[in-house]
């Protein structure tokens, strides 16, 4: 398998609880509205690509139920985390969640953090984005691989936030994309999570996703401010 390669997994939880189906895992109801998706490397992946794996399409899982999260429309971070961080972050998690929580996959031998997030309601699309690719831009504006994969999870996730890059998202590809701090979706929509692999049987371990919705003003705040701008408006016009 090349280092282009990659691959998928599944589950569900409700409220904090983590509920497993042979493979990943949905953390929920964690603070600030924050869920964390655990991806296996073992089960969930996609199932073909373009001709320079740049895209991947049809997220599939291998125990037939794709790996979820449904988020509402708004603005969100994609962070990929080790336990050990995940912990930092979140106290609150508990030792079974803990458990739950992946630092690395790897495909054949070298281990890698790369991911991809689709829309689970549209069928044959692309990724939506790629998340924590090994891309770094370079000094003429192109941008290149950093390493080749590493030799354990440890040595992967080290490198990756070394980099700055298990925080990033690539819209337009995993090669040719543009990074970004965050994505936004303008409706409710329902994610899968998959490693960009197609062949699974060869995989161990999985990446894990911190998912946190920003700060957005609330529905009534801004008919608030649309009221007090008509305001102000009106009184300019009269004075």
């Amino acid at each position: 398998m090349s280092h282009f390669l990659f691959k998928t997994a599944f589950s569900f939880a409700l409220l904090g609880a983590i509920v497993s189906a042979q493979a990943g895992t949905v953390i929920s109801g964690l603070p600030s509205g924050s869920s964390i998706v655990n991806i296996d490397g073992r089960n969930d992946g996609a199932g073909n690509f373009d001709g320079g794996q740049n895209h991947w399409f049809n997220p599939f899982a291998v125990d037939g139920h794709l790996l979820t999260l449904t988020v509402q429309a708004g603005t969100y971070t994609f962070k990929v985390i080790n336990p050990i961080d995940a912990q930092t972050l979140i106290p609150s998690l508990t030792s079974t969640q803990l458990a739950s929580i992946y630092t690395a996959w790897s495909y054949n031998t070298p281990y890698v953090n790369e991911y991809d997030v689709f829309n689970a309601n549209a069928s044959g699309t692309q990724e939506l984005f790629a998340g924590s690719t090994a891309q770094m831009a370079n000094p003429s504006g192109t941008t290149g691989w950093i390493g080749g994969g590493w030799n354990t999870a440890a040595n992967a996730y080290a490198a990756m936030k070394g980099a700055g890059l298990t925080d990033k998202v690539w819209v337009g590809g995993r090669n040719l994309g543009t990074a970004y701090p965050s994505y936004t979706f303008t409706k409710t929509t329902t994610l899968a999570f998959a490693v960009p692999d197609y062949y699974l049987g060869d995989n161990n371990g999985g990446v894990s996703v911190l998912v946190t919705p920003q700060a957005v003003p609330e529905p009534c705040s801004l008919f608030g401010l649309g009221m007090f701008a008509g305001f102000l408006a009106r009184r300019k016009k009269r004075a």
